[in-house]
């Protein structure tokens, strides 16, 4: 089966797209979430802080899938699905 230009060039595209989310995912992980500082003193506000770093990592994440997963519906609809007359 042969992959014509015409699907290729928005799955490149597709792919990029992701990466480029990874990336920039990466960055706001390492620059905004690792460095948040301890919430409270003590064993207490170690635990808080890292829960809070976990939620805003899921909520980063969550972000991440739905862009993908609209991307990809996107995609499937415009150029896999066969036009209706």
């Amino acid at each position: 089966m042969k992959v014509t230009g015409g699907r290729m060039l928005p799955l490149l595209g597709l792919l990029l797209t992701a990466w480029i989310l990874v990336f920039i995912g990466s960055i706001v992980i390492f620059n905004v979430i690792v460095p948040i500082p301890q919430i409270l003193p003590g064993r207490g506000g170690t635990v808080l802080t890292s829960v809070v770093k976990a939620l805003l990592s899921i909520a980063l994440v969550s972000i991440w899938l739905f862009i993908m997963i609209r991307l990809r519906d996107f995609y499937f609809k415009r150029k896999l699905l066969p036009a209706r007359p």
